[in-house]
């Protein structure tokens, strides 16, 4: 398992939307390494798809999510993967 940095964390933090808040958390254990995750209705969804033709993909309409919460979440979980998964 890989942990996240602190300068990854502040990234994140700094760039969150505020409507995010509280609602999102960071888990290396799922993957190996660190993803964002979403909290909603007391389940948590580590690295979720948010294609809703995948098995498991989550709408993101169901999780009251807006599309720059998706871009958000979406891209904040491909840069760790580009940083993370490979060392």
């Amino acid at each position: 398992m890989k942990n996240i940095s602190a300068d990854d964390l502040e990234t994140i933090r700094a760039s969150m939307p505020v409507t995010l808040q509280g609602r999102v958390f960071v888990d290396s254990l799922v993957c190996g390494f660190p993803q964002l995750g979403i909290l909603h209705q007391g389940r948590t969804f580590t690295a979720p798809s948010f294609d809703v033709t995948d098995p498991g993909g989550v709408d993101p309409i169901e999780f009251n999510l807006c599309p720059e919460e998706v871009r958000f979440i979406a891209a904040t979980n491909d840069r760790l993967t580009t940083i993370y998964a490979a060392t």
